[in-house]
């Protein structure tokens, strides 16, 4: 009987484990998810000024 008991607190105690290691995990996905955003926005920022000027500069060396 002890044996049961003990068998079912670690299952308990690896359930509990998996479902904070599962929240960690998407706490990071989160993260990378905000800086890729982040990243790529400022990017289009700063192509949004860049490209009509090499636009300007390329059909003025044609």
């Amino acid at each position: 009987m002890a044996f049961i008991e003990h068998l079912w607190l670690a299952t308990i105690i690896i359930v509990i484990i998996k479902e904070i290691g599962k929240s960690y995990r998407i706490k990071q996905f989160k993260k990378i998810n905000n800086s890729k955003i982040e990243s790529i926005g400022n990017y289009e920022k700063n192509s949004k000024y860049s490209i009509p000027n090499w636009k300007k500069n390329n059909k003025k060396s044609l």
